[in-house]
């Protein structure tokens, strides 16, 4: 009798193993699991330390160099360097000077132990003032050489700085004005003229200018600060316009009024006969001319 070929039994575990985990009826198989979702952590925006400036106050280049700007003051007056900063306690504050290139340590503002320690160059004097608050410098009765670049750094967890360009103008002298020639009319000119130069010394970014009334007529300039400015003008007779002659720079201007009847004797003018004559850089009045007298008959 042939018999059914012997089907293996399933392995039995052995007691000393441990038999694989049973899902619990509360949780749901593998294959109902999904994948959990997980959202990208969202970064909070930095917090300012109470030493430090908040992001709102500095310009976007704030760490490393900027440029806050250029100042053109007169010489004499005081000019304050503003950071933009406040509300700086426990911060170094250095400032530096330089012509071209702010390489002279000018402040040096620290704290040690609690207490405030600040060191100003010899250079500018008494003439410096920190603002420990904002780290801004102030410069009093600024001189032409102190023209230049000024930079600070403001170092506190990280590094800020910035720079700033100075140009200190001395105030334009007045033009003066002289005759250059007083002629008659020649080679068949209208009538007779004069012609007078107005001159100044030379500056830093000076100009000289002639005007009729409120009409430039001519402008010169040049980078020989050795040099004298001149221009030249040439008056036609019966010319009763108003000239006047300006010297100028960046902060300041003056202007001397060409008088006619003073410097131009030879030609009449329109206000010549209204005007007595005045000799030319003397300062002494000429005799007046005189008049006509009108002979009296009296009633018989």
């Amino acid at each position: 009798m042939s018999g059914s070929p012997a089907q293996p039994r399933p392995a039995q575990p052995r007691p000393d193993q441990p038999r694989p985990a049973q899902p619990s009826p509360d949780q749901p198989s593998p294959a109902q699991t999904r994948p959990a979702q997980t959202r990208p952590a969202q970064p909070r925006p930095a917090q300012p330390r109470p030493d430090q400036p908040s992001p709102d106050q500095t310009s976007p280049d704030v760490l490393g160099v900027t440029l806050d700007g250029v100042k053109t003051v007169r010489q004499g007056e005081t000019v304050t360097l503003h950071t933009g900063f406040t509300g700086l306690q426990s911060v170094l504050i250095l400032w530096f000077y330089g012509p071209v290139d702010p390489d002279t340590m000018i402040v040096n503002s620290h704290v040690i132990t609690g207490e405030i320690i600040t060191d100003y160059s010899d250079r500018f004097r008494d003439r410096l003032q920190l603002d420990r608050q904002t780290g801004s410098l102030t410069i009093r009765n600024i001189s032409i050489t102190d023209s230049g670049v000024y930079r600070v750094q403001i170092i506190s967890g990280k590094f800020s700085e910035k720079r700033f360009r100075v140009t200190v103008y001395a105030t334009v002298p007045a033009p003066h004005i002289r005759v250059r020639q007083s002629h008659s009319a020649v080679n068949g000119s209208s009538g007779p003229k004069c012609s007078v130069v107005c001159s100044v010394e030379n500056g830093r970014d000076v100009t000289l200018s002639w005007y009729k009334g409120k009409e430039i007529l001519n402008q010169t300039s040049s980078p020989d600060l050795n040099t004298i400015l001149s221009l030249v003008l040439e008056i036609k007779d019966q010319d009763c316009i108003t000239y006047s002659c300006v010297s100028a720079n960046p902060v300041s201007n003056q202007t001397t009024q060409l008088n006619i009847t003073e410097l131009c004797p030879h030609s009449p003018g329109c206000l010549r006969a209204l005007t007595p004559e005045v000799s030319v850089g003397s300062g002494k009045e000429a005799a007046p001319t005189p008049m006509a007298l009108v002979p009296y008959h009296p009633h018989v």
